[in-house]
């Protein structure tokens, strides 16, 4: 069974080592700030094209955020696109619009 709570403390551990408010976490993503609010509290989930948005905003797989493997989060304070997800983008405008989520 999916812990809410869990989710949502991981999604929030996520936000402030990136050094984001609430609200700049949902202007990155397109939603409100009371849903980032309600997903860190652990009432509501994101819809599933949105999460998968947050966790290509933090260098992280879904499966990482839901089953709580944050290890990743120690790496991905870098100021460069880890090589696996440069490697999907071989255009190089691409490739700086999405340089330009890195934190």
């Amino acid at each position: 069974m999916i812990d809410r709570e869990q989710i949502g403390i991981r999604i929030a551990a996520l936000r402030k080592k990136a050094g984001w408010s609430q609200q700049t976490l949902a202007e990155k993503l397109g939603v409100s700030p009371q849903a980032v609010s309600k997903w860190e509290s652990g009432k509501n989930l994101p819809d599933i094209d949105v999460f998968r948005e947050l966790a290509w905003l933090f260098h992280m797989t879904m499966d990482s955020i839901v089953e709580g493997d944050l290890l990743f989060t120690q790496k991905s304070g870098q100021k460069a696109l880890p090589p696996n997800v440069e490697a999907l983008f071989p255009d190089e405008e691409r490739r700086r619009l999405l340089q330009s989520f890195l934190p």
